[in-house]
């Protein structure tokens, strides 16, 4: 039953139904506590800072709090030393703030911020203390708050350092093994971590790669995928597209040479965001239906009304017998999917233009 249990959670979770999301943890948090094993512990922890997330999504500070500080207590009270502790006051500290609780999140920014200087963890030291400064100007406190600028930027650079060497010694392997997305995601991650190391000539060297393969993945990827998926799909890529644009509006003077480049990919990302929108069911639909293709319109229809099905099955499950059903007609309307674009003439490709 918890497998189902977890499965409802995350289909709540990416539909934003917060509600839900906090009954269902709320049951694994029962199920949690029926068990004495130290991994039922940490996992009642994980589903509590599950449900401070979805009550702070509400705004519902106050139980968002009362959730948070349960996942606080696991920590204080079994592992001091894991460095999910820091993180979990600092979310308990955030929530406080939010709440105007401010004496006691002032306190928890603090205690955050030292652990994360004990476990030289810079980059959530400096969130801790931009998130401490925001605190204290909501309280009208003109307070001084220690940065750690240059711990933090050698921190980072060196983290930013490890991801561009990882990311880069397994391009080719992402490529043939995990397919065209992941490899355009992993180039949009290195361009992303050369922007924030303000190498802007091989974060545009990257951006070059990454936008192009992008378009070429998502066309691929998008046959196979339902409306909703798409968008979680294209949603996923949003931020590094976002961070695009980030670096066309601060980079600092000095890079002229870089603008015809980026000007060109700037104009090739809004035909790609452009083609994402209009790339819904309703558009493909009306272009299908004006091909008056009866059989390829049937068996589109009929992919649509299996989605449906799908998407309704997912959301009531209870049994293994309901997941597998989901299973059994996901495999099914894949296959049909498979058919589908077997047969497709080339225009269907022209909705990602």
């Amino acid at each position: 039953m918890l497998p189902i249990l977890i499965m409802q959670v995350c289909a709540f979770s990416l539909s934003e139904q917060q509600s839900e999301a906090i009954r269902c943890f709320n049951e694994a948090v029962g199920f949690y506590q029926t068990k004495s094993d130290a991994s039922s512990s940490l996992k009642m922890a994980a589903c509590y800072k599950s449900i401070g997330n979805a009550y702070s999504a509400q705004r519902d500070f106050a139980h968002a709090i009362a959730a948070y500080q349960k996942c606080v207590d696991y920590y204080e009270h079994m592992d001091t030393q894991n460095t999910e502790y820091p993180k979990a006051l600092l979310r308990l500290a955030k929530a406080e703030e939010r709440n105007k609780n401010y004496e006691e999140s002032v306190a928890h920014h603090k205690q955050a911020m030292k652990l994360f200087e004990e476990h030289g963890m810079y980059q959530d030291y400096s969130e801790a203390a931009s998130s401490l400064k925001i605190c204290y100007m909501d309280m009208g406190v003109d307070e001084n708050v220690d940065f750690k600028d240059d711990a933090s930027a050698s921190e980072k650079k060196a983290i930013l350092d490890k991801v561009i060497a990882e990311e880069t010694e397994n391009l080719e392997m992402t490529r043939e093994y995990l397919g065209k997305l992941a490899y355009a995601t992993s180039l949009g991650i290195i361009a992303g971590s050369y922007e924030l190391k303000q190498d802007y000539v091989q974060a545009v060297s990257y951006y070059k790669q990454y936008i192009p393969a992008l378009r070429e993945a998502i066309s691929e990827e998008f046959r196979m995928q339902s409306e909703a998926e798409r968008m979680l799909t294209w949603r996923e890529e949003e931020n590094r597209i976002r961070d695009f644009f980030d670096m066309m509006a601060t980079r600092p003077v000095g890079y002229e040479s870089l603008n015809g480049d980026i000007a060109a990919l700037a104009y090739d990302v809004e035909l790609l965001s452009k083609g994402i929108l209009l790339n819904s069911s309703i558009e493909f639909g009306k272009l299908l239906a004006q091909k008056e293709n009866k059989k390829l319109k049937m068996m589109y229809d009929d992919i649509k009304s299996a989605d449906e099905q799908i998407r309704v099955l997912r959301s009531n499950m209870q049994t293994e017998e309901d997941a597998n059903n989901v299973l059994t007609l996901e495999r099914e309307n894949k296959n049909a999917c498979f058919s589908y674009y077997a047969i497709a003439p080339k225009w269907q490709t022209l909705l990602i233009t």
